[in-house]
């Protein structure tokens, strides 16, 4: 079952919207760009650099919109990669061309951690993966529109807070190995 609520389209207009704000005070250096090889729920991000071509993040809303996704990555042939499950080494860069991971799944794999089962992203709408299986999905009330924008901002808070901690001193690493240099991140990071 698949549809589409009305009230859905306002949580992605003020999430989008919102995203874009803390993108462009944190990080100007990533831009928004059109990409067309994505579907219209992806809104990619990318700070183009010499040698590799663009590092990214990207911003993907579910089929229903009641959740979202932030993937990170980095391309050096110009090419938007596949989701990758493991962050390549740097001694593999050469061979490596691009890579591609959802946050919380490049955080875990980054620090060492247990992965999780699934990765449910950042859900502003009901909660369907906890409801038991006989429950009746017809009979389940919408989370109301305005608690679902409530959530926007804390879990851009924490998604911005995992790019700063975890995801720029990576793209730092990989743009040391491939550019030779030191690369500046936008507003936040260069106040490390």
């Amino acid at each position: 079952m698949c549809f589409i609520l009305p009230q859905n389209y306002r949580f992605l207009s003020i999430q989008k919207k919102k995203f874009e704000q803390r993108i462009k005070i944190e990080y100007p250096d990533f831009i928004f760009t059109k990409a067309h090889n994505l579907p219209n729920n992806r809104y990619l991000y990318k700070k183009t650099l010499k040698n590799v071509s663009f590092f990214f993040v990207l911003l993907i809303n579910d089929k229903l919109y009641e959740n979202f996704y932030i993937e990170v990555g980095w391309t050096a042939d110009g090419n938007i990669p596949s989701m990758s499950f493991k962050i390549p080494s740097l001694k593999n860069q050469m061979t490596e061309r691009n890579f591609r991971m959802r946050l919380n799944d490049f955080i875990e794999e980054y620090c060492d951690l247990p992965r999780q089962q699934t990765d449910y992203g950042y859900i502003l709408g009901v909660e369907w993966y906890k409801l038991p299986l006989e429950a009746d999905l017809w009979a389940i009330d919408e989370v109301p529109v305005e608690e679902a924008v409530a959530k926007i901002d804390g879990c851009l808070s924490d998604a911005f807070e995992k790019i700063k901690k975890y995801v720029i001193p990576y793209f730092r690493r990989v743009a040391g190995y491939f550019e030779g240099e030191v690369v500046s991140f936008g507003a936040v990071c260069n106040q490390e």
